[in-house]
């Protein structure tokens, strides 16, 4: 059997010593001749099990978790880095988990400011099974804001553009549907057509969307992310989880609570879309697909202890940062959720 120094352990030398360091770990030996020979050797080659107990300081690095028998990151020029930060994060990750994990069949509502740089992120790391829908074309604002859209797509169809720049980037084929498919019979249809793992809502429809895609995603016991931003405000989660988190009515419950039943989801609709428009940037609209990215990343790799948003969403300001968190919580009675979901609905109950 053998053993290897994780290719993530941080070494260096200082006037006296050799510091190796990892996760708040730090561990210090001589600087001489003999340990950087030894050190030399674990680093490049590994070594057996047997020499662990014969040599002070390889049972010194294995006693302090600065060792692991995963072989799979042993050739540095092979070594992918997204994959190797899974491997920092869980020692036994595998490349052949992560192949499993870019298989994820993920379908994404919107390719706009908040959808069009996520896909990419979920394209570049090698997620290979998207689909998105969008119906909107490429206009000046978007150029403006979002990087994966160029001078050269103005007037295109949004998911054209994008199926063409992340297939000629990342040698990936997504899948595209143009229009709204915003109905509760639209979902349903395109739900059964593509069968997804995993949804995102990135689009800004009628508020009554969340309600429809809500209602099927349960249904269907899917699991799904809500993203938007207000002005500074970045709006991330929940990951709604049937059977485990509370769903969308909550949030629906609460505006009622707070400003009327008038101004629920199934009740709004926006005024005069040709002649206002919301306030953008590109630095809210990165820095919201980065950490969509990164729940998606964790939640379909099942490291749910590294998601925030399980049954909660963050609201995050980023001209301040400062965040808060409302959890998704609906009362006994909700006719989406309360049927299958367990009694103790936030996100510590998928901890």
């Amino acid at each position: 059997m053998m053993f290897y120094f994780k290719k993530h352990n941080a070494v260096y030398k200082t006037k006296s010593k050799i510091v190796i360091k990892r996760r708040g770990k730090g561990l210090k030996i001589n600087l001489n001749d003999s340990n950087i020979e030894l050190l030399r050797k674990i680093i490049s080659n590994g070594i057996e099990v047997d020499e662990i107990e014969k040599i002070k300081l390889y049972k010194n690095l294995y006693d302090n978790d600065f060792l692991y028998k995963n072989s799979d990151f042993e050739v540095k020029a092979k070594i992918n880095r997204n994959n190797l930060f899974l491997n920092h994060v869980d020692n036994n990750i595998t490349d052949l988990e992560i192949e499993r994990l870019k298989k994820t069949n993920i379908l994404i509502y919107g390719v706009g400011g908040v959808g069009s740089p996520l896909i990419y992120l979920l394209a570049q790391f090698g997620y290979k099974n998207l689909t998105v829908i969008d119906f909107d074309k490429v206009e000046n604002s978007d150029i403006q804001r979002v990087m994966t859209y160029e001078m050269d797509d103005l007037g295109k169809l949004k998911t054209k553009a994008l199926k063409d720049k992340i297939n000629r980037v990342f040698s990936i084929k997504i899948n595209c549907f143009e229009g709204t498919y915003s109905k509760k019979k639209e979902i349903e249809e395109i739900i059964n057509k593509v069968k997804p793992d995993f949804i995102v809502n990135a689009c800004d429809p009628k508020p009554a969307f969340r309600l429809h895609l809500n209602e099927i995603c349960f249904k269907h016991k899917i699991p799904y992310i809500n993203l938007s931003y207000a002005y500074e405000y970045l709006l991330i989660g929940p990951i709604y989880v049937p059977t485990v988190t509370s769903c969308a009515n909550s949030f629906n419950i609460n505006i009622k609570k707070k400003y009327g039943d008038d101004e629920g989801y199934e009740n709004v609709e926006k005024l005069f879309p040709d002649f206002l428009v919301h306030p953008s940037n590109s630095f809210n609209i990165n820095i919201i697909a980065s950490l969509a990215f990164k729940e998606i990343l964790f939640f379909t790799l099942g490291k749910f202890e590294f998601c925030q948003t399980i049954g909660r969403e963050i609201s995050f300001n980023t001209l301040t940062y400062e965040t808060t968190s409302t959890n998704a919580l609906c009362e006994k009675e909700c006719s989406t959720c309360s049927e299958n979901t367990s009694n103790k609905r936030t996100s510590e109950s998928y901890m």
